[in-house]
């Protein structure tokens, strides 16, 4: 899960990020040390109020700066990549943000990038991504299976398990196997509920999926 901010504050956001990237174009090549960082800054600014064809254009010179910086910023640099694939996935080219999802996973691998709370995070996007595509979605379900326990072994917060199983469950709700949407929806509530409340918007998100995965059982007394 993000945290969300006003868009006031966004637009703030957007306002220092581009003074930072006018600032370090007007510098001396030897002083632009930080260029991936202010370019993934402003990336970020762009993406969250949905500019994301100019967001893209951004988060490239943020990874090519990035990639070029030493020593590497290996924290940098798999964020980028990983950036890049949200972008991605939010102009709807699922298959394109799969791609560079698995560079981003690939990344931590060789380089041991990223906690491993992060890790998850990426996991968790790589396969909404494949959920996205009809024909993924049994690599889908496998994928939240990875992502799963390791989401437990890390010591993920509860909304973030929570969230897992309810992406899991969506998944197998597509494929129709309704016995295993409802475990996975059960225990998303059973992780999130004591966590953040029943009527906290992803508790009841995922109630409310329940409900109509019971309704699409014909099983109408659960699905009240």
């Amino acid at each position: 899960t993000e945290i969300s901010v006003g868009r006031g504050d966004l637009e703030q956001a957007l306002r220092f990020s581009a003074d930072a990237v006018t600032t370090l174009e007007n510098s001396p090549p030897a002083a632009r040390l930080r260029a991936g960082e202010v370019y993934r800054a402003h990336s970020l600014a762009l993406h969250e109020l949905g500019r994301n064809t100019e967001a893209l254009e951004y988060a490239h010179r943020a990874l090519e700066g990035l990639q070029s910086q030493r020593p590497l910023r290996t924290e940098g640099v798999s964020e980028s990549l990983n950036l890049i694939g949200v972008i991605h996935a939010d102009l709807g080219d699922f298959a394109e943000a799969e791609s560079w999802y698995r560079r981003a996973l690939q990344f931590r691998q060789e380089n041991g990038a990223d906690s491993p709370e992060k890790l998850v995070r990426v996991m968790n996007n790589l396969a909404v991504a494949l959920m996205s595509q009809p024909e993924r979605l049994e690599e889908a379900a496998r994928a939240f299976d990875d992502a799963i326990p390791m989401a437990r072994r890390a010591g993920a917060a509860p909304p973030v398990i929570g969230t897992l199983l309810t992406n899991q469950a969506n998944v197998y709700t597509l494929l129709e196997d309704v016995a295993a949407a409802e475990a996975a929806y059960v225990e998303a509530l059973e992780v999130m509920r004591p966590a953040i409340g029943a009527d906290h918007p992803s508790s009841l998100t995922t109630a409310v999926s329940l409900a109509s995965l019971y309704e699409f059982a014909d099983d109408l007394a659960r699905a009240e």
